[in-house]
């Protein structure tokens, strides 16, 4: 990461962050694979509840889009969906809000960059939050792009969470 660099008076460039990452390759990947679990579990309720819904044959996108959000003829389907995504993007953010810096910055575990990681939302709750809508609002940005905005709306998110780390974690 490019500020772990300049805070040590060294050139940040690419190799310097993929030599950060390679030093600690393990405890990334690990961190990586809590998420993926995370995301599957995520995939499989989201296809269950849309089975429920939907039966064995699921709608076009264009017409369940548009029906549920444009039209909002079925909040009973919509809004737990809706919900459930947010649980599931709320455990994601809990565990990784500052692990992955941490883990660039200090090594370790990645047991331990979670816990510090929930330690730190759980302290900075509102501040957390709103970083939270931020990332949304910003990736959501990114996205309605054609995915252009996220070669601006990435690296503005990765840099300002080393210094969210840097602040909240001594």
């Amino acid at each position: 990461m490019p500020c772990h660099a300049c805070a040590r008076g060294q050139k940040a460039d690419f190799d310097t962050s993929l030599d950060a990452a390679t030093k600690n390759f393990g405890s990334l990947a690990r961190l990586g694979g809590v998420l993926a679990i995370i995301a599957i579990a995520w995939a499989i309720a989201s296809n269950w509840m849309c089975q429920q819904e939907f039966g064995n044959r699921l709608p076009e996108v264009e017409i369940s889009f548009y029906r549920t959000i444009f039209e909002w003829r079925d909040p009973g389907f919509f809004v737990p969906y809706l919900a459930t995504g947010a649980l599931f993007a709320a455990l994601a953010f809990l565990i990784s809000a500052v692990s992955a810096p941490m883990i660039f910055d200090r090594g370790g575990s990645t047991r331990a960059a979670i816990m510090t990681s929930v330690r730190a939302v759980a302290t900075n709750p509102f501040a957390m939050a709103l970083w939270a809508v931020l990332i949304v609002a910003l990736t959501i940005i990114g996205f309605a792009t054609l995915m252009a905005g996220l070669i601006l709306v990435l690296p503005l998110i990765g840099h300002a969470t080393w210094h969210a780390y840097k602040d909240l974690v001594e």
